[in-house]
């Protein structure tokens, strides 16, 4: 199962520095997030959050694009703006909506409670939240 961590950061340059360390040995807001890959899970929650379809949030620019193009695992991805601005403005009871959908997904389905998936996006909430706040954007480092 990978590892994975959101994280903020203030742009990509300065996102590309948790690579090897990972961004909490950094000091960067993070959120461990194991199992919720940038891909698949991060790119299903930002639909059932936004309404865009999954085929189109794949396609954003910013979505699960690596920072560095050369480099082995582990990697720094980017997150949207949309699924940061979501997440920030979503309130509890959107949240607990979607932690239902959410962790009824292929992917997340019997790993993952529709509790368990409140708390994390509770959390994923917050940090979007302090992303904003700063004007920082939103990262996820990602072992594979």
């Amino acid at each position: 199962m990978p590892i994975a961590e959101y994280f903020t950061a203030s742009d990509d340059k300065t996102a590309e520095h948790a690579i090897d360390k990972g961004p909490e040995a950094l000091g960067f807001p993070t959120l461990p997030a194991k199992g919720i890959d940038p891909s698949i899970a991060a790119g299903e929650l930002e639909s059932l959050l936004t309404g865009v379809p999954i085929r189109d949030v794949n396609g954003m620019d910013r979505h699960c694009r690596r920072i560095r193009e050369d480099d082995e695992p582990p990697f720094v991805v980017t997150v949207t703006d949309s699924l940061r601005d979501a997440l920030a403005g979503a309130t509890h009871d959107v949240l607990r909506q979607v932690a239902s959908q959410w962790a009824a997904m292929d992917q997340l389905a019997g790993d993952v409670s529709a509790a368990d998936a409140l708390d994390f996006l509770t959390r994923f909430a917050a940090l979007a939240r302090g992303a904003i706040d700063r004007g920082d954007l939103l990262y996820c480092w990602w072992a594979l």
